[in-house]
């Protein structure tokens, strides 16, 4: 969107995306590629069939996986849902800061978090099977030019704890 504030201002582009069209890594290659072209630059093909072409040739072999992981597997569900048509309506968000030292330990705080994640639903549905899933960049697929796409390349991984 191109939108000045006043008549005195210089024009300004403004653009919002969701973010199912574009991830943290391909916003500062879309940005550049918005920014030659608009300096008239010719601009790089930058495929994404490949990572497509990557994603459905795995999809089986990961499908046949989890089953296999998930065979008699007897998780309960959190939370229990009212009832099958239910639809959430928030009306309070609360936030909460826990103050963590990065450097402290040799794992990640995306690595706490999970376990953290982990042990609570262990203790809230009283069973020592949790599977949770979380999604992740796909930028380590091995894909040829993959951290060149300005597209999104996001990953599911589902974590099993039992």
């Amino acid at each position: 969107m191109n939108q000045r504030l006043s008549t005195t201002e210089p024009f300004r582009f403004i653009l919002v995306l969701h973010h199912a069209i574009s991830d943290g890594w391909a916003m500062p290659l879309l940005l550049e590629q918005v920014e030659a072209a608009y300096k008239g630059t010719s601009l790089l093909s930058r495929p994404f069939n490949g990572f497509i072409k990557y994603i459905l040739q795995i999809r089986n072999e990961d499908e046949a996986f989890w089953k296999m992981q998930f065979a008699g597997l007897n998780a309960a569900i959190f939370p229990v849902v009212p009832s099958p048509g239910y639809v959430p309506n928030p009306t309070i968000k609360k936030k909460c800061v826990i103050a963590t030292d990065p450097t402290a330990g040799v794992f990640t705080i995306s690595n706490k978090i999970k376990l953290a994640w982990a042990i609570l639903l262990a203790l809230y549905t009283e069973s020592p099977d949790v599977v949770f899933g979380t999604i992740s960049t796909g930028r380590g697929a091995p894909v040829l030019g993959v951290e060149e796409m300005t597209a999104p390349t996001t990953a599911q991984s589902q974590f099993v704890c039992a």
